[in-house]
């Protein structure tokens, strides 16, 4: 896992693929014991094919934090980038389990979001260790019954969801791509605890994204006893004390394995 000849867009650019940046971070390290944070908002290119490597942000300003160890210490690196940009979350105990994030208000299932207690019933009954459900992930998909709607928010349904889906075994949360703006009523009242922010919301990315999550950490934590757990992408420096950042929709394909096993050691950065 090196960049060493390659060319790094630090940047927001929509590409889940090979090559893609889902999730920039303005930071490096080297394995002569060094690492650079840069403390920017500012998209950037890091060139490490040539020496002297080029690492430029589009701004006149320069802030930047160096960190030494000694060769190949990621371990004290990584302490001290996470020292300054913040200690990763953790998130509950059930989002370390397997979860299912589908649209349940649609044509596939009826447009009805009390599908998806059928699928609780088959998770248990086959004894699977589903933990937490995504009802509504998919665009335009909102919560409730019959096609009349196209995005449904019936408040009074997903509280029985939320409250069935509890009783086996599972967290409730919801997907996003217009933002939260009723996330008072859905966690203190309908009882979820769970976010998914997309593109459509957050694609911005930068500090517009950072700030978001912000409001949605504090929407669950600020509504309910309950530690947040949060997916997002277009993450920053700083994105991993807040949330977990997800790396888009990807293929279950051998060449998809190929540059996703790097993808996840890099994600642990």
């Amino acid at each position: 896992f090196s960049h060493k000849g390659h060319r790094i867009r630090i940047s927001t650019d929509y590409n889940w693929e090979d090559g893609g940046n889902p999730n920039a971070a303005p930071f490096f390290l080297s394995t002569a014991g060094y690492g650079v944070f840069r403390n920017t908002w500012a998209q950037g290119l890091y060139d490490f094919s040539a020496s002297p490597s080029v690492l430029a942000h589009n701004e006149t300003r320069f802030d930047a934090f160096y960190f030494a160890s000694a060769p190949r210490d990621f371990r004290h690196l990584l302490e001290a980038y996470t020292f300054i940009t913040g200690r990763p979350f953790m998130p509950p105990i059930y989002g370390l389990a397997l979860g299912d994030a589908d649209c349940y208000h649609n044509f596939r299932h009826g447009d009805n979001t009390e599908v998806v207690l059928s699928l609780a019933e088959a998770y248990r009954a086959c004894d699977f260790p589903g933990a937490w459900i995504l009802p509504n992930d998919g665009y335009g998909c909102g919560f409730g019954v019959g096609s009349k709607t196209h995005f449904p928010q019936n408040f009074s349904l997903l509280d029985n969801v939320v409250a069935r889906l509890r009783e086996r075994g599972f967290v409730t949360g919801l997907w996003s791509s217009t933002g939260l703006p009723n996330i008072t009523r859905l966690v203190a009242g309908s009882g979820t605890r769970i976010a998914k922010l997309d593109v459509a919301w957050i694609g911005e990315g930068y500090k517009f994204a950072f700030d978001a999550i912000k409001a949605v950490v504090a929407g669950i934590e600020n509504n309910s006893d309950s530690r947040r757990f949060i997916w997002t992408v277009e993450g920053w420096a700083g994105t991993q004390r807040l949330a977990a950042m997800w790396n888009g929709d990807h293929y279950g394909t051998f060449d998809a394995i190929r540059w996703q096993i790097p993808t996840f050691i890099g994600s642990g950065f």
